[in-house]
């Protein structure tokens, strides 16, 4: 058999294009493996199934997510821009995912699987870089971390699947409550 470099790789690539492109209901194993010059037996030998390769594109393109979070900790912009950024960064994941199920139940089984599992990540990346602005003195000392980043990224999630809302919306309300007194 011919040797693939980067088989995975490939079918990760390929099976991403065609997961955002054409959603869950198309993505079909036969179909990738041709379209990556393969049998559809050795795609197996990557993927137990169809929800196992959405599972890992997912993760791969969670992960940079992450990643941007994380970067934003360590620099010294306006927390607007750093959490921008990251709000960019997710609704992308958002519209390829969310989008591309097309009402599918099975990935939004596969979603929220995916979701209930990765979460945590996005919540301490959001949290450590809420403490590092606390650190460097441009937070309150007193904010809770864990509550604020809990509550933005449920934020840039509602935000991320509603395209009518941009980051600069999501910014005014939050910096609303700034402006006002509580009674």
């Amino acid at each position: 058999m011919l040797q693939i470099e980067n088989a995975q790789e490939k079918l990760l690539t390929q099976g991403r294009k065609m997961l955002v492109t054409q959603g869950y209901g198309y993505l079909n194993i036969k179909a990738l493996a041709a379209g990556c010059g393969m049998s559809t037996g050795s795609v197996y030998s990557y993927f137990r199934g169809k929800d196992d390769l959405v599972e890992q594109i997912m993760e791969r393109d969670w992960n940079k997510v992450i990643a941007v979070t994380q970067a934003e900790t360590c620099k010294t912009a306006p927390l607007v821009e750093k959490l921008e950024r990251i709000y960019d960064a997710f609704v992308r994941f958002e519209n390829d995912f969310h989008l591309s199920a097309g009402g599918n139940m099975r990935i939004s089984q596969v979603d929220s699987e995916f979701r209930a599992r990765n979460m945590r990540q996005m919540y301490d990346a959001v949290a450590s870089l809420l403490q590092a602005e606390i650190a460097r003195g441009l937070m309150p000392q007193d904010l809770d971390t864990r509550s604020t980043a809990y509550i933005l990224v449920q934020l840039f999630t509602s935000a991320g699947r509603n395209p009518g809302i941009t980051f600069d919306d999501l910014w005014s309300c939050l910096a609303f409550g700034k402006r006002q007194e509580r009674s």
